[in-house]
């Protein structure tokens, strides 16, 4: 099986399980997916080159340095909300964004 089909049954089967309410909101799943894949890219030794590619595409990102702050700085949210001198819920919301804004690109693969 190709990486392409594993990505369509995954989707697939993940569009499924949100249609009969098993899983309720794929953005949470994504959510979580991207903080683990982050994580170990961050605090990995080699970079995976397909994340490194998505992170590129979001260049220009105002919020984008959130990323390396907490995945590999290991600031916590606060910090990060008083570095970039903006609320709490700003880095919150971005971070789940670009979280969000990662996946949608490595699925367009």
């Amino acid at each position: 099986m190709t990486r392409e089909e594993i990505k369509q049954v995954v989707n697939e089967c993940l569009n499924e399980l949100e249609r009969r309410r098993i899983i309720k909101d794929m953005r949470a799943v994504v959510y979580e997916e991207m903080n683990g894949r982050l994580f170990s890219y961050y605090q990995g030794g080699a970079k995976d080159p397909e994340i490194t590619a998505a992170i590129d595409s979001l260049d220009g990102d105002l919020y984008l340095g959130i990323l390396p702050y907490y995945f590999r700085d290991r600031y916590t949210i606060e910090q990060i909300a008083e570095l970039m001198a903006v609320d709490v819920s700003t880095i919150v919301r971005n971070k789940k964004r670009l979280c969000i804004s990662l996946y949608i690109e490595l699925s367009r693969d």
